[in-house]
């Protein structure tokens, strides 16, 4: 999927807005794939990763979409949110967290117990920008 604003063309994976008004408020961290031009696009590069009918995600074998929490990481966090969470019947968590993606200690045996009940676990940073590597500062177990 593509999103074109501003004349610019983004890949939807990439693009995110950048600012609460202007004109220059979406960007993408890799750069726009190109422009449209006189009511026509032109592209100048693409994007290498799999997309679209090329990935492996298919809606078609898709019956039902599970709820999905998403925590955000705070000072003070414990584990009793995410436990909360747990309880609430959803069958996958995101874990917003600080920096480079990183748990309170408090709360690493959470995620640990929730893969044991099969709920999917993704620690994400949400700092709006750069990756979170597996394993790297934060052990992400098996």
């Amino acid at each position: 999927m593509l999103a074109v604003v501003n004349e610019k063309i983004h890949p939807v994976r990439d693009v995110a807005k950048t600012s609460t008004f202007g004109q220059e408020a979406f960007r993408s961290p890799f750069g726009q794939l190109d422009y449209v031009l006189e009511g026509s696009a032109r592209f100048y590069r693409s994007v290498a990763r799999s997309h679209t009918v090329s990935s492996q995600w298919n809606i078609d074998d898709i019956d039902v979409l599970s709820e999905v929490g998403i925590i955000y990481s705070h000072g003070g966090t414990d584990s009793k949110t995410v436990d909360c969470m747990l309880d609430s019947g959803v069958r996958s968590i995101v874990y917003a967290a600080t920096g480079h993606g990183n748990m309170a200690h408090s709360v690493t045996e959470s995620p640990v117990a929730a893969r044991a009940r099969d709920i999917h676990v993704v620690r994400a940073s949400r700092t709006g920008s750069g990756i979170v590597i597996r394993n790297a500062a934060q052990p992400d177990g098996p």
